[in-house]
């Protein structure tokens, strides 16, 4: 088994910055996810874990590879979600445990597997002290 623990599907990795790759049109972002599942494949990767990116396309790619509608590697998906503020990384942001709950009921309903918490992300909101 080969995984990679560590992916952003709709990434071009082309040395181009990140801030760069998110202003492509959603539809390369999703011709850019099929190639990168392709090279997965091909380098013998049978699971992939998404480590956060357009929550839209990461349910799109894992439901296409779950029905045969694209052919895939297993797909893990984690959440992500960061503390507010202008510094936050992605759209979705906790300021409270209660909107740390929902965040997280959230990814649960749509099936993600695991939550990345980002660096913003307060200890309260967590539901634990230091």
């Amino acid at each position: 088994m080969l995984v990679d623990a560590h992916a952003h599907l709709t990434l071009a990795g082309d040395r181009r910055t990140y801030e760069q790759m998110v202003l492509d049109p959603d539809e390369m972002m999703a011709l850019v996810s099929v190639s990168n599942l392709q090279r997965h494949l091909a380098s013998g990767v049978t699971t992939i874990r998404d480590m956060g990116g357009e929550e839209g396309f990461l349910v799109a790619i894992r439901d296409a590879i779950k029905s045969g509608k694209a052919l895939g590697p297993r797909y893990v998906l984690a959440g992500l979600v960061d503390g507010p503020g202008p510094r936050a990384f992605g759209a979705v942001t906790a300021a409270t445990p209660d909107e740390g709950r929902a965040v997280v009921r959230k990814y649960h309903d749509e099936g993600f597997e695991q939550i990345k918490i980002y660096s913003l992300v307060t200890p309260d909101v967590c539901g634990f002290s230091m």
